[in-house]
């Protein structure tokens, strides 16, 4: 963005402040670019699958190695 400055202080901000900051500047995130671009022109194939793309990879990113050894058959 060059080179200017977004923020400043002695504390890390938390996912969520990040983003409030982001927003305010008028900074969007590319999952956003392409939620936005996804709105204005919903048939469009190849968006919708990169954004699925997207949301799978950061869901395997947060999700446990092996999520069946703290589910039961009933959960």
């Amino acid at each position: 963005m060059r080179n200017k400055l977004i923020v400043a202080g002695q504390q890390l901000l938390t996912p969520k402040e990040l983003e409030q900051m982001l927003d305010q500047r008028g900074i969007k995130s590319p999952l956003r670019q392409v939620r936005d671009f996804l709105r204005e022109n919903p048939d469009h194939i190849d968006t919708k699958s990169d954004l699925l793309n997207e949301v799978r990879r950061r869901a395997l990113h947060v999700m446990q190695p092996n999520p069946t050894e703290d589910l039961n058959t009933e959960t």
